[in-house]
């Protein structure tokens, strides 16, 4: 029911709050531009640091990226849904105000029920970042969300402690050798050994 009530505050330009594996989440439709900025104003956010597309399914990933690019195949099998964040080209239906005008776009394909739902839900993309302001510590259970946007959000999605409590591992298959910006909840030497095979 809370899932429902959600998908219907984005499909109307809303902006809410989830849970992931990782950390809460702040976010709306990826292809309502007037919401991405708003996600941005909330935040108190820099222009210069995209958003990502918080994905349901593989075929969400591929409306919004290209996923023709080495490695992608063997990350997502291996480690998706999961707290792993992998930069992609962009496809061009991804407006610019979502990738500060980059190229390129970070996906994320959370492995939590409620996460996944919202974007099956929606039918698309919900384009997110941490549901924090800027500069703080993200928040990891929905009071903290509460705490940081006590009245500036449509909907909260309450979904008590997320399951790492630590922010997912981002990595960026648009260089080559692909590079590891964060480490996070996955650590980096997996990924290594992996990609060594």
């Amino acid at each position: 029911m809370e899932i429902q009530l959600a998908v219907e505050v984005l499909r109307k330009g809303g902006i809410i709050a989830f849970p992931t594996e990782t950390v809460y989440g702040v976010g709306c439709d990826i292809f309502n531009v007037k919401a991405v900025e708003k996600v941005f104003e909330l935040k108190k956010r820099e222009k210069t640091k995209p958003l990502a597309a918080h994905v349901g399914s593989l075929e969400q990933i591929q409306m919004v990226s290209n996923t023709d690019v080495k490695y992608f195949n063997i990350l997502y099998e291996k480690f998706l849904p999961g707290p792993l964040a992998i930069i992609l080209p962009k496809l061009p239906i991804v407006d610019s105000a979502v990738t500060c005008g980059l190229d390129t776009i970070s996906i994320r394909f959370p492995d939590c029920k409620e996460a996944i739902e919202l974007a099956l839900g929606l039918g698309r993309p919900i384009a997110a970042t941490s549901a924090n302001i800027s500069g703080y510590p993200s928040a990891i259970h929905h009071s903290d969300v509460e705490k940081y946007f006590p009245s500036e959000l449509d909907f909260i999605v309450r979904g008590g402690l997320t399951k790492y409590q630590k922010e997912s591992t981002i990595i960026d298959l648009t260089q080559n050798p692909p590079v590891i910006l964060r480490e996070g909840a996955i650590p980096k030497q997996v990924i290594e050994d992996i990609l060594k095979d």
